[in-house]
């Protein structure tokens, strides 16, 4: 594994990790669409869209 591939996997853990504590749930419908699930980094990860897509339907804990 070379090193951009190694930045790419830590940034992508840290981006899951920081999702799954924030309370996204509490995010207003429009932000979650138009802010964060537009996000491209969101949108790629499919951990990360999973987490955006459980806050939309309101069954994230």
């Amino acid at each position: 594994m070379n090193h951009w591939q190694l930045f790419f996997k830590v940034f992508t853990a840290v981006l899951q990790w920081l999702l799954k504590h924030v309370r996204l749930p509490l995010c207003s419908p429009e932000f979650l669409v138009n802010t964060v699930s537009d996000n491209l980094l969101i949108s790629e990860d499919v951990d990360c869209r999973d987490l955006v897509d459980e806050a939309k339907i309101g069954d994230a804990p």
